[in-house]
């Protein structure tokens, strides 16, 4: 105890001007150069929209492709696990004739698990319908991931708006999807 009012009766007559005789207080190293600056926050999608309670009984999958394509200004669609029967088997080929579309829609998130992507990134069509694809590949409530970020890892630039970065399925995970669809 006695050594803390020690040391706070040091700091006080080194940076007080009260306790000492001085005008101004002793100047100190400013805490900046001695500790690095934190990294600048991630910026987080700020116009998401979140899908209809009753979306899964609105729209099939081939329509919520349509969804995510109006909904494209939104950056992210919040939703929910959709019932692990949703995408079927008769909605396949037409998903998988979507793989090659590179144009960009609105991504997916779940509401309480994905993190949204940046107001910078836009999901895409290919990479929207590959997602339907591998939760009825893989016998998933849709969606299978967290996100449209957390399944495909590939940015290129958007070729509408070269402010923009969209997701795009690798060529690998596309020939898989259609070389899977094609045994069938």
């Amino acid at each position: 105890m006695l050594r803390l009012l020690a040391l706070s009766t040091l700091a006080c007559m080194l940076f007080c001007a009260s306790c000492t005789n001085d005008a101004e207080p002793v100047a100190m190293a400013p805490v900046a150069d001695t500790v690095p600056a934190p990294p600048p926050p991630v910026r987080k999608g700020t116009n998401a929209i979140t899908f209809p309670e009753d979306g899964y009984t609105q729209y099939s999958p081939i329509t919520f492709i349509d969804y995510l394509k109006e909904n494209v200004a939104s950056g992210t669609v919040l939703l929910d696990k959709a019932p692990k029967d949703w995408v079927k088997k008769q909605h396949i080929p037409q998903l998988i004739a979507m793989l090659d579309n590179v144009e960009p829609c609105a991504g997916v998130s779940l509401k309480n698990e994905g993190p949204n992507p940046p107001d910078n990134v836009q999901s895409s069509i290919a990479a929207e319908a590959l997602l339907l694809i591998e939760s009825y590949r893989q016998k998933l409530a849709y969606p299978s991931q967290p996100g449209s970020l957390q399944f495909i890892k590939i940015l290129s630039k958007s070729t509408t708006d070269p402010s923009k970065l969209i997701l795009l399925p690798q060529k690998h995970q596309i020939d898989d999807a259609k070389s899977w669809a094609a045994k069938q």
